[in-house]
């Protein structure tokens, strides 16, 4: 790999001009290794989605490692990516693959992310309900220690995905 940084991106995510730089400026100066985005549903200037971009910014400070946004959303220290098994772990098949990555991230270094650094996914993600978790998986997710997580994904969360058949190949089934 010979560039610095990698950022994924969405076709269906609309990222303003100024994203990459923001990533890059976030990404260069410090020891992060992962910086997230902020999603956005709406006007991201207006008063709703400053709203949204505040709260989403000080959930990512409280929960300082754990993933908050989906891979069109993650920008990476590209030797840390590197380092971490890169974007899709064989131990890994299932949904939700973006949170899974940033907790081998984690392991690598800190995040960051900042409120300029948002962009506006599709609103057909809506339609990913036959591959979500429940609320007591969430739940679950947010008050497990980063010590405790890979117990979560590989132990607690991974069988239960594999009962209810949640692996990656399902997330193109849409239901539109």
């Amino acid at each position: 790999m010979t560039t610095s940084f990698v950022a994924f991106w969405d076709a269906d995510t609309f990222y303003p001009p100024h994203y990459l730089a923001e990533a890059e400026r976030l990404l260069a100066g410090g020891k992060a290794v992962v910086a997230q985005g902020i999603d956005v549903y709406g006007d991201p200037l207006s008063r709703a989605g400053w709203l949204r971009r505040l709260r989403m910014r000080a959930t990512q400070l409280l929960l300082s490692r754990q993933g908050h946004t989906g891979s069109y959303g993650q920008c990476f220290r590209a030797e840390a990516l590197k380092a971490a098994g890169g974007p899709l772990a064989a131990a890994w098949p299932f949904v939700l693959y973006d949170h899974e990555l940033m907790h081998r991230m984690f392991k690598q270094g800190p995040g960051t992310g900042s409120m300029a650094l948002w962009c506006l996914p599709s609103p057909r993600r809506s339609a990913n309900a036959h591959v979500r978790w429940s609320l007591f998986e969430r739940v679950l997710y947010h008050v497990t220690p980063f010590a405790a997580k890979d117990w979560f994904f590989y132990r607690f969360l991974g069988p239960r995905f594999t009962q209810r058949q949640m692996v990656q190949a399902n997330l193109r089934q849409r239901d539109w």
